[in-house]
């Protein structure tokens, strides 16, 4: 069932359309009422209802502060205003708060609130919010996600979305799947949760999986991946295989999820790279249209600039800037067969900082100048 929080300061109204709706008909439950706005969001952070049935003009809150209070905890579920107040600016200032429903007290009638009501159902059903229990439960978002990954619902929707950038995955090796119980696949999964406390972690048993949906920011990365094997060693005797990759811009977290699987270590062409040069490799594969200083990399990668470039010349065989052009080159190269666009601007579209460093570049590389190169492979 879905759980209704209904906040409303007069209390005829409240108690009117309390009885008057059948809420099982659309599959819900009427859990919680209030008569303010403060009251009401101490309700929804204790119990997060499903959907929200508010006034605009309360004490302590008004409406609008009170959905955009929500709004900030959860991005999906559903809000329906009902108001007194016939005012088109009133309106516009909820328009990005992305409410289902505006209706006025004055001409409220039981019809137009079924209705509204049946569109809400539909639409809780359509971003795959199946009216589960989920107070105080840290499990859910991970649930939602899990399913959404397995092809099931739509894209969760939660306040670090946009934010995660960065996937990491703790993989059980072949050789030990049988050396450990379920309960040892707990203690990993609970030491992750532990040590990643900003991020999701989901685990898949089948072949066992562990995958972290991290913020790009985070700190001490690689040393809290050593530290995840070095207790999972002493613990288990055993050390887990370990990827990652960087989320593309616009990227939805089902395709980035795919992509990562379907790459596996591939994507840093070699297994044996220090996982701070796979996480560099990776975000400079993914991103090098932007203006990508070593410092940057460096810090996405989680160490410091001079320990990572002399680490890259080890790992890779050539320096930073030598690895980058390279990447650049190869498309520009690629694009230059199929677009009629200007020289300059696919040079500048893949990351090189001017026409004058481009075509000296090229011309070392490839012996000709870019527009003879182009006039011969178009």
């Amino acid at each position: 069932m879905y759980k209704v929080l209904f906040a409303e300061d007069e209390l005829l109204v409240r108690i009117g359309l309390q009885n008057a709706i059948k809420w099982s008909d659309y599959s819900m439950e009427l859990v919680a009422q209030a008569d303010d706005g403060g009251q009401a969001f101490e309700l929804f952070q204790k119990i997060r209802p499903d959907v929200v049935i508010t006034d605009i003009r309360m004490d302590v809150m008004d409406g609008h502060e009170l959905i955009r209070k929500i709004r900030e905890i959860d991005k999906e579920c559903a809000i329906l205003v009902i108001s007194c107040i016939d005012d088109f600016e009133v309106i516009r200032r909820l328009v990005p708060l992305k409410i289902n429903g505006y209706v006025l007290k004055a001409t409220l009638n039981m019809e137009e609130i079924n209705k509204l009501l049946q569109e809400t159902r539909e639409y809780l059903i359509s971003i795959g919010r199946n009216g589960e229990d989920k107070p105080d439960n840290e499990n859910f978002l991970e649930k939602r996600l899990k399913k959404y990954l397995l092809g099931e619902g739509s894209e969760p929707i939660w306040n670090e979305n946009e934010k995660m950038k960065y996937l990491c995955k703790f993989s059980l090796k072949a050789e030990d799947r049988d050396k450990i119980n379920d309960s040892a696949v707990k203690f990993i999964n609970e030491l992750l949760i532990h040590q990643f406390k900003e991020g999701v972690v989901l685990m898949f048993e089948k072949p066992v999986n562990f995958y972290i949906f991290l913020p790009l920011d985070n700190e001490n990365l690689e040393k809290r991946v050593e530290r995840v094997n070095e207790l999972v060693e002493s613990f288990l005797g055993i050390r887990l295989s370990y990827t990652n990759s960087v989320r593309q811009s616009r990227e939805k977290i089902a395709d980035w999820f795919t992509r990562h699987e379907k790459s596996g270590d591939d994507v840093n062409n070699s297994a044996s790279w220090d996982n701070s040069i796979k996480t560099a490799i990776d975000y400079i594969n993914a991103n090098h249209g932007e203006q990508l200083s070593l410092a940057k990399v460096a810090g996405v990668a989680g160490v410091s600039p001079t320990y990572f470039s002399a680490l890259f010349k080890k790992e890779i065989g050539k320096n930073y800037v030598e690895y980058l052009n390279e990447v650049r080159l190869k498309a520009v190269l690629k694009e230059f067969k199929v677009s009629d666009a200007k020289i300059s601007f696919i040079a500048e579209k893949h990351g090189f900082p001017s026409q004058e460093y481009f075509s000296r570049y090229f011309k070392k590389v490839m012996g000709v100048s870019p527009a003879k190169w182009r006039r011969k492979n178009s």
